[in-house]
């Protein structure tokens, strides 16, 4: 058996793991991961004015059976000719509807279907596995990518793809519960939270998620930052595995009445989705052959 021959059957054991806050009925639930009702309750008590949007406009996700933001399954069809979005919540598109992610806004400018594997909570090595499950699917034009640096280290458990977020907090409220189940907590404590660990494990994913795009002669386009607009989840405060919005300044709301914020409050506006659109199309225009921001 070749090697990439055993590397795509060890891929094939492990699937994206999300959370959905209802049930998934006919691929579609109308609350998912940090998107809670209960969140969003909440939030509409002190912000009436700025979600009133959701009361009038509710979202319904799309989400096929390989648990991606989409309206249909993905399978191989290699005549069909996409654009692969890769990321985090950021590219899921949390709180937002499909509209008004940045995803669907790039493609209104670039031929090809949207092939999102935005995946909330992942980290860069689930990034990279799932472009290595999905790139010799379709006939990809190009690769997008948006995904900052953040502690994010995966596990593989079971038949499930999870990844660390060493800040959360477990069911009995201990901060380190998740990892005591693999790891020893001393080496979790030194290494896991190190500034420096967290910046080598993105790069060296980066690294093998450019080298795949570069193998198979795909532009690969990827940005590590959101543009610096000032936006709720500055103000958010986490409680067990959910975040709350703790006061946000009044100048802070005011430069957002005129934008569409994400539901939850904890992810970028419509406006921030509009600017990532504008760096990608910048470098799609003046590097077709790919750019990446590091």
């Amino acid at each position: 058996m070749s090697i990439d021959s055993r590397l795509t059957n060890f891929l094939y054991k492990y699937n994206v793991e999300i959370h959905p806050g209802s049930p998934i009925v006919n691929g579609k639930t109308q609350w998912i991961a940090m998107d809670y009702e209960y969140t969003f309750q909440e939030n509409l008590k002190k912000y009436p004015e700025y979600l009133q949007y959701y009361i009038d406009n509710p979202i319904d996700y799309d989400v096929n059976k390989q648990y991606f933001r989409s309206t249909f399954d993905f399978k191989p069809e290699k005549r069909k000719k996409v654009n692969l979005f890769l990321g985090c919540s950021h590219t899921f598109g949390i709180g937002l509807h499909w509209e008004h992610t940045w995803p669907f806004l790039l493609s209104k400018h670039i031929k090809g279907d949207i092939i999102n594997l935005g995946i909330p909570g992942g980290g860069m090595e689930a990034t990279y596995i799932t472009l290595k499950k999905y790139i010799n699917f379709y006939d990809v034009q190009n690769i997008f990518h948006l995904q900052p640096i953040y502690a994010r280290y995966l596990v593989f458990d079971e038949s499930k793809l999870n990844t660390f977020l060493p800040h959360h907090i477990d069911k009995e409220g201990d901060p380190l519960g998740f990892a005591r189940k693999y790891y020893n907590i001393e080496y979790f404590k030194e290494l896991f939270y190190d500034p420096d660990y967290m910046v080598y494990s993105h790069l060296h994913n980066l690294d093998a998620i450019k080298y795949t795009a570069l193998k198979n002669n795909i532009p690969y386009f990827y940005r590590h930052t959101l543009p610096e607009f000032i936006y709720p989840s500055q103000f958010k405060q986490m409680y067990g595995n959910s975040y709350k919005i703790k006061k946000v300044p009044k100048e802070v709301l005011d430069a957002l009445k005129n934008d569409i914020l994400a539901r939850d409050m904890a992810h970028p506006p419509l406006s921030t989705n509009k600017e990532v659109v504008k760096t990608f199309l910048k470098y799609y225009k003046n590097h077709p052959e790919g750019f990446s921001t590091l």
